[in-house]
């Protein structure tokens, strides 16, 4: 067993190596685990966390399509504007009734955001929330993300943006 604190560049390069060789033989790499989690549960577990995340987001969506109208073989991609941009991921479409969200046409406009990016914007946004996501501090913000990357994936149909603010704007 290797012990975490030996750990160098070049000892986390040899493992890299090691997985990179074993997904050229064609095997199934979510088995791999640290003895706790493989990597097919702590995917599992951030789909499920996304997913109850999300229904409390305002403003959160899925769609089948990039805004570019191309997808992923088998996935789609939710999103979720934040006070600093949108924060998104993609899943396997089996799941895609698990998530309980409006569809938009196609995903918004890419803003360019990074893993870390996404992972930097929900800390943010966790900072600037009291027990609400919505509040004085994050409203505004929020709504100009909608307005900037949302509300355009629409276009000219009017009906469709009604239907997307009042799927938050109804009791739940």
């Amino acid at each position: 067993m290797i012990n975490i604190e030996d750990m160098n560049d070049s000892t986390i390069k040899s493992i890299q190596k090691r997985i990179n060789d074993y997904k050229e033989t064609g095997a199934h790499i979510g088995a791999i685990n640290d003895t706790y989690h493989s990597f097919d549960d702590l995917y599992d577990h951030r789909m499920v966390l996304t997913a109850l995340a999300f229904i409390h987001l305002p403003y959160a969506w899925k769609s089948k399509k990039h805004a570019e109208s191309d997808m992923f073989d088998g996935m789609f991609i939710v999103g979720a504007p934040t006070p600093d941009g949108m924060i998104t991921y993609h899943y396997d479409l089996e799941y895609w009734d698990m998530f309980k969200l409006p569809e938009l046409p196609h995903a918004p406009e890419f803003d360019g955001h990074t893993p870390e990016d996404v992972i930097n914007r929900i800390k943010n946004y966790i900072a600037m929330t009291d027990s609400y996501l919505i509040n004085d501090k994050t409203y505004p913000k929020v709504i100009d993300v909608v307005e900037k990357y949302i509300i355009p994936v629409f276009g000219d149909d009017i009906v469709a943006k009604a239907r997307f603010i009042s799927f938050y704007n109804r009791e739940r």
